[in-house]
């Protein structure tokens, strides 16, 4: 699993509680801790992520004939090359919401991307070529259509 750093502040009486627990043998480290309180909130909060992540228009039963792909995914979602140029093909757009890791191939150039992909929003993690991460932070939450 690829994981990220980030730097928290906790005030002195936390960190010693912490601690207490750490020397305890209750968890390794603080770190531990801190992983292990944060799983356990997301947990916690599993169904009012994935309702509030959700875009909106997706509760609407679209036909068949939309010209509209909604992806809503928690996880690692990978997209090749083959699927933008097939929904590009079809005359078909995507909508992707993606909590966790969104993985674009490389080859996906941001002309391709562009005629594919009417919006984007991603909560976490964005692998993808230099050119289609400025992308994605150019159409924002509002799309490119």
């Amino acid at each position: 699993m690829e994981t990220e750093k980030i730097t928290i502040n906790l005030g002195m009486v936390e960190m010693g509680k912490i601690d207490v627990l750490v020397e305890h043998g209750l968890f390794s480290n603080r770190s531990d801790f801190i992983r292990t309180a944060i799983r356990e909130r997301l947990v916690a909060y599993d169904q009012e992520i994935r309702e509030l992540a959700k875009p909106p228009l997706m509760d609407l039963k679209l036909n068949l004939e939309s010209k509209t792909n909604w992806f809503f995914t928690l996880g690692v979602t990978r997209f090749t090359r083959d699927d933008f140029q097939e929904a590009v093909e079809k005359n078909k757009r995507f909508r992707i919401t993606v909590v966790g890791a969104v993985h674009i191939d490389k080859r996906v150039d941001t002309q391709l991307f562009a005629a594919a992909v009417e919006s984007i929003k991603v909560y976490g993690k964005i692998i993808a070529s230099e050119e289609i991460k400025e992308l994605i932070s150019i159409m924002g939450e509002r799309g490119n259509g």
